[in-house]
């Protein structure tokens, strides 16, 4: 079996990998979908596991992991694995918000139960120096590949991707909401505070819905996409975004949804949303999100948004595999 650092790969390759990763969302029913153009998406998303391989990124690694001289660097990166049937395997170490380590495959072959259970354990030995928790892959929307994935003991859904065209939002708010630029200076120490005070009333969501860095915050700022809501001249929420290029489109991708404690579960989530759209509406195509599977109230409102559940992660325990 021949097997390279994705760097390697052949862009024709990379073209059919991509092709696999498009296969895997429900995008039937967007508006103005262009397969071209979410094709050469998926192929820069995947080429993009190439990011942090320069020297520096792989020595922080070693350092963070305690890694000795003995594991390569070349046994660090994403690597592409060329199976029998002509079939593309491409494996990316990495860690979700719960610190976890993920073995994450895409591959041009069903990903099911059958298949991960072929090839769990040669991963697991592959990449030994990670000591992965989960195997992580992007099955269909209920397609029998996901029911055979969930079907393993301790397997579960993550993270959900959702997405409209902003046609097909509806940007009228049921609440007298005003919006103001979030000013780093101003709101930052209000967030933090609120945010805290969430997390003690719902340790819960400590993982699920984890706190947006100040620098990320700041660099939302710079980009125009993090804003105030304001109810009667008081802080009610924030709303915090990322340019998007999700399936080719030009996109906003909702990162943060936040809304204070004395305003919680009293229906403003919508207008929050609503009216942070209504203003971006000249250069957004495509809403879209992660949403975690267990965070029942977040995927409730961003489904009110006319938001559909478009791609879903599937965790499967690799311990079951590797004892």
């Amino acid at each position: 079996m021949q097997h390279y650092p994705l760097k390697q790969i052949s862009q024709s390759n990379l073209d059919r990998l991509a092709a696999s990763v498009l296969e895997s969302y429900s995008y039937q029913d967007l508006y103005q979908f262009s397969y071209p153009k979410a094709l050469k998406n998926e192929a820069r998303d995947l080429w993009a596991l190439t990011e942090d391989e320069d020297l520096e990124s792989l020595q922080a690694l070693r350092e963070r992991r305690g890694l000795g001289p003995e594991i390569k660097d070349e046994q660090l990166l994403a690597r592409v694995f060329e199976i029998e049937n002509n079939g593309l395997l491409l494996v990316n170490v990495c860690r979700n918000d719960a610190d976890d380590t993920l073995i994450e495959i895409f591959t041009t072959e069903a990903c099911d139960r059958f298949f991960v259970e072929r090839w769990a354990k040669f991963l697991n030995n592959f990449f030994s120096w990670a000591e992965a928790k989960y195997i992580v892959c992007w099955p269909k929307v209920g397609g029998e590949a996901a029911k055979s994935l969930l079907s393993i003991s301790g397997s579960y859904l993550a993270d959900n991707f959702l997405a409209a065209h902003i046609l097909d939002v509806p940007l009228t708010m049921n609440h007298d909401l005003s919006f103001r630029a979030f000013s780093v200076e101003k709101d930052w120490e209000w967030y933090e505070r609120e945010y805290h005070q969430f997390l003690q009333d719902n340790p819960r969501f400590s993982d699920i819905v984890p706190i947006t860095e100040k620098d990320d915050i700041v660099e939302a700022c710079e980009e125009r996409l993090c804003d105030i809501a304001m109810l009667k001249g008081e802080r009610l929420g924030m709303v915090m975004a990322e340019a998007s290029s999700e399936l080719g489109y030009q996109g906003i991708l909702i990162s943060d949804i936040f809304i204070a404690e004395k305003y919680r579960g009293k229906g403003f989530a919508s207008s929050l949303q609503r009216g942070f759209l209504a203003s971006r509406i000249e250069d957004c195509q495509l809403v879209c999100g992660y949403i975690d599977a267990s965070n029942k109230a977040s995927l409730h409102n961003a489904m009110n948004q006319n938001r559909r559940i478009l791609r879903q992660e599937c965790y499967v325990p690799i311990a079951s595999y590797c004892s």
